[in-house]
């Protein structure tokens, strides 16, 4: 009889954390999301989005982008971070405890795995946001068991060093970190990739952290700033303003989705984020 713990949910999960807010982890998810459906292994019904917790309430155009193309996704909670909730939970007048927090989020995620073989799990804000109310994005992806894929920083020692605090933390809370991608360069992107790859694949005390993809911000990028999507000097974002609800993409956001897309394909190494996912849970789970 196998040692190996039972598979918590349906699906197989990936939780993708940010060093920060901002960063692009809503960018990434839907590049890969996009790349997962062209590669023909998955279809929409058997993929899904989840933010299953957030300080922010507006649209987030990874969700219309999974709207149009059939794949089921959940943006907003089950845990919202609004004004006051971290010293309701200080002061222990929350509407929730802990458990009940974590209890939403697991109910959550197995309602919206069922059926799939892989969800998406993005988090909110840099890894220790919602710490104080107990779901931080580390206590979040061990409750869900999920490994970590992690967006990074432009840079290569800013990048390097913000992405080896942010293993540390996850190590501490013994949630498995797969590795990370570097989003939103304004650079030279082959050197980034050059110096912090080298880094890491020369480092033994990060022998299983895999190098996944180096984001450009391209010149496309600053061509198509709609009037609904925040853009600065960090690129495009994928959140929108709170007033465009409706889940119909413009023929603006078509061009940000097409922009985001193609940058995160050309860039992006799926196979090898696929092998590792693969890895961690046949390595850890009977698997169904």
């Amino acid at each position: 009889m196998s040692s190996l713990a039972v598979q918590p949910f349906e699906s197989r999960l990936l939780f993708i954390s940010g060093d920060q807010s901002g960063v692009g982890k809503s960018s990434i998810a839907m590049g890969i999301l996009a790349m997962l459906l062209k590669s023909g292994s998955y279809i929409s019904s058997e993929l899904a989005y989840i933010k299953p917790c957030t300080q922010c309430e507006d649209v987030q155009l990874v969700c219309k982008y999974c709207q149009i193309n059939s794949i089921a996704h959940q943006s907003l909670g089950p845990i919202i971070f609004y004004q006051g909730y971290t010293q309701q939970c200080i002061d222990g007048t929350a509407p929730d405890t802990v458990n009940e927090r974590h209890e939403k989020i697991k109910q959550a995620v197995t309602e919206i795995s069922k059926g799939k073989k892989l969800v998406l799990v993005d988090g909110v804000g840099y890894p220790a946001v919602g710490s104080v109310c107990g779901v931080s994005n580390a206590d979040v992806a061990l409750l869900l068991q999920a490994p970590i894929l992690v967006v990074g920083r432009p840079g290569i020692g800013n990048a390097i060093d913000s992405m080896n605090y942010i293993i540390a933390y996850f190590n501490t809370h013994s949630v498995t970190v797969l590795g990370g991608c570097w989003n939103k360069i304004p650079d030279d992107n082959n050197r980034t990739k050059h110096y912090v790859t080298k880094y890491y694949r020369q480092n033994k005390d990060y022998s299983h952290f895999s190098c996944y993809g180096f984001i450009p911000m391209t010149n496309d990028q600053k061509k198509y700033p709609a009037d609904n999507a925040e853009v600065n000097n960090k690129g495009l974002s994928c959140r929108l303003k709170i007033s465009e609800t409706d889940m119909h993409l413009t023929e603006k956001e078509k061009l940000i989705c097409d922009v985001i897309i193609e940058s995160v394909e050309a860039n992006f190494d799926l196979k090898m984020l696929l092998e590792d996912l693969e890895r961690y849970y046949t390595t850890k789970f009977q698997c169904t």
